[in-house]
């Protein structure tokens, strides 16, 4: 019976985005998570085939739920289906339309012809004949506060781990969050694409009290526009729009996911790249401190790990096929940082585990450029070398490694 009347989330939640001039879909798309509503098992229980659309208004995002199913199970003792507008209503914001094609008639009917994102426009680009900008906003705005409401049920859906923002939070706090909004640009309207938040902590400095440092928190591009190249422009607007702030001295991120990363990872190698090579920077120059670190990492307002890892990119990718001791310098040196950064969990392992638990991170942090070298496009490597990547990779995440036997996980 339980599998009769059960049906996966994932599947029976649909997402559009509607036009604002045709009131007619322009992408259709599924929740890549749903256990943050409907639990682990990431399932609906009670009803044959469930269908939960949610409705966006393409420009302001505002929504609309329509729930319908083929059938519902009557009660049996205790055991009854899910009430599922109960569930799903506590993340969707409280004007949310529950009729479709009311929704569809109260978006023709609106006159968004001057319709314009909240804040202020802080970029553009285009892509393939196509017009996007993106928008600087803060939560203590209304406008930025009401768009913001209508997507939380996003962050759920998509951000493994996301916890929505308290819109209703302190004014001095709202005000320290900031909220970049991507959208196409056509004659007639706009199109929701993406967005990312950020909150800006105070960060001491005795010389300049106004000091502060900025934290990536959450960051999305939509399914239907992933893959595009949406993702590296809008991190980079927002990089360059906090390169011009003297008072934020650093730019962090929140708990990164492994894709944003490696997003990161290459657009922070390609920002670097001139500076790192006016400075002539190799393993050697690094591990002697004859390379300016400071004169590079500080204006480009990089962490100090964040830093390190764009620097052995970029000396990876300048070892020539075949120069062992370049090689061997390198590896001594991603080593010394791994150990420094993990010396108290190394320090649990007697002397042949450690030896052997560091060179499998270190193994395993080699592969990891490698892949991003090449999605860079900044060096070329053969067919055999990306298949001896891969295979790195499935090791590495099947725990097959040396002599090591105790559970310590080493953080690259």
């Amino acid at each position: 019976m339980e599998e009769e009347w059960s049906a996966d989330a994932n599947e029976a939640i649909e997402l559009s985005l509607v036009s604002t001039t045709s009131g007619k879909p322009i992408a259709t798309f599924h929740p890549q998570f749903t256990y943050g509503v409907f639990g682990e098992s990431e399932n609906i229980f009670g009803y044959k085939d469930p269908n939960l659309q949610i409705s966006f208004a393409a420009n302001d995002m505002k929504c609309c739920l329509d729930i319908s199913y083929e059938d519902k199970m009557e009660p049996q003792g205790s055991v009854q289906a899910e009430d599922l507008e109960a569930i799903i209503t506590e993340f969707l914001p409280e004007d949310c339309e529950k009729d479709l094609k009311e929704f569809q008639t109260i978006i023709l009917q609106r006159d968004d012809t001057k319709w314009r994102p909240p804040g202020d426009k802080i970029s553009e680009y285009s892509l393939k004949g196509k017009t996007y900008e993106v928008w600087r906003s803060t939560i203590d705005d209304p406008y930025c506060r009401s768009i913001l409401k209508n997507i939380q049920i996003l962050i759920t859906f998509y951000i493994e781990g996301g916890t929505a923002i308290d819109l209703e939070d302190e004014e001095w706090t709202n005000k320290r969050w900031e909220v970049f909004f991507l959208y196409e640009k056509s004659a007639t309207n706009h199109t929701f694409i993406g967005y990312c938040t950020c909150y800006r902590y105070y960060l001491y400095n005795s010389k300049s009290p106004d000091t502060s440092r900025i934290r990536i928190s959450q960051f999305l591009i939509l399914p239907p526009f992933q893959h595009q190249g949406h993702g590296k422009n809008l991190y980079n607007s927002l990089i360059t729009h906090f390169l011009t702030i003297t008072s934020i001295r650093e730019i962090t991120v929140e708990d990164p996911s492994e894709a944003f990363q490696s997003l990161r990872d290459i657009q922070d190698l390609h920002r670097l790249i001139p500076a790192l090579t006016q400075s002539n920077l190799t393993p050697q120059s690094f591990s002697n401190k004859s390379f300016p670190s400071a004169d590079i990492r500080t204006p480009a307002k990089l962490p100090v790990r964040q830093f390190a890892r764009v620097c052995e990119m970029f000396m990876l990718r300048g070892i020539e096929k075949g120069d062992e001791k370049s090689m061997k310098a390198f590896r001594l040196l991603v080593k010394a940082r791994i150990y420094k950064q993990n010396k108290d969990v190394l320090a649990q392992l007697d002397r042949l585990e450690r030896i052997d638990k560091l060179h499998d991170t270190y193994l395993h942090v080699e592969d990891e450029y490698k892949g991003l070298l090449i999605a860079a496009r900044t060096a070329p490597v053969e067919e055999e070398e990306m298949e001896e990547i891969e295979m790195a990779k499935k090791r590495s995440a099947n725990g097959e490694g040396g002599r090591a036997s105790k559970r310590v996980r080493v953080a690259e």
